[in-house]
């Protein structure tokens, strides 16, 4: 079976009630019209009118979503530098940009961000006696 074209179906079942609704009509196309196709090309557009609907919405939220991972590519960058700082010898999951999905996305950001807790339990074991500065919090 080959792709349907929805867009021309819904025209063309627009057309077909527009037909059956002009006023100089055969009295059999109306009838076949009523009692044929009426019911289900109604059914059909107003459910291409929900999805293209529900499509749209989709679209804003895959916007939405879009925008917060490009928000995200900075600070997840950054992360990636410190990291490497730290341990140059870590195999870091790649950036952002070479993700596939969404999906993919999110789940190198967590896999990098759960790295980053591991080494900085690490590296607090070693420095858990300095303040802020780095300098040591005994005074003398």
């Amino acid at each position: 079976m080959k792709h349907i074209e929805y867009e021309v179906l819904y025209r063309l079942l627009t057309r077909a009630a527009e037909i059956a609704a002009e006023p100089a009509m055969h009295p059999s196309v109306v009838t076949v019209y009523e009692n044929v196709l009426q019911s289900p090309a109604k059914a059909f557009r107003k459910a291409h009118v929900d999805l293209l609907a529900a499509e749209s919405v989709r679209a804003g939220k895959r916007d939405e979503r879009g925008m917060a991972l490009d928000a995200l590519d900075g600070h997840y960058k950054v992360a990636r530098s410190v990291l490497l700082a730290f341990a140059p010898h870590t195999v870091l999951p790649d950036t952002l940009k070479a993700q596939n999905t969404d999906t993919d996305k999110v789940n190198a950001a967590m896999r990098l961000f759960d790295m980053l807790a591991n080494m900085q339990g690490m590296c607090g074991q070693t420095s858990s006696s300095r303040g802020p500065s780095g300098r040591s919090r005994r005074r003398w």
